[in-house]
C-alpha cells in the first residue's frame, strides 16, 4: 500500500509547474496536507493558494473570481 500513497516520494520527482487550491476552512481535508504537498513537491515553480472562505465543496463557488484567475495565470504561464 506505501507504495500507491507514497506522496512525498511521487511529489519529490515531479518537476512540472504545480498549482495547490485549498480553503483554511476544508473539514475533510485540512489545509496541512496541501501546505506538506507543497512543499515536498521538487517544482521550482509551484504555487500554494490558500482561500480564507469556503471549504471542501463550496471553494469554487465562494472564491469564483480569484479561483479562476489562479487557474487562468497558472494556464497562461505553461
Amino acid at each position: 500500500m506505501e507504495q500507491h500513497f507514497n506522496h512525498q516520494r511521487k511529489l519529490s520527482k515531479y518537476r512540472n509547474p504545480l498549482l495547490i487550491m485549498h480553503t483554511e476552512n476544508d473539514g475533510l481535508i485540512d489545509i496541512t496536507h496541501a501546505e506538506r504537498n507543497h512543499k515536498w513537491a521538487g517544482s521550482a515553480q509551484k504555487r500554494l493558494l490558500r482561500f480564507p472562505v469556503g471549504n471542501h465543496n463550496t471553494i469554487l463557488g465562494m472564491n469564483l473570481k480569484e479561483y479562476l484567475a489562479a487557474v487562468g495565470d497558472f494556464v497562461d504561464a505553461i
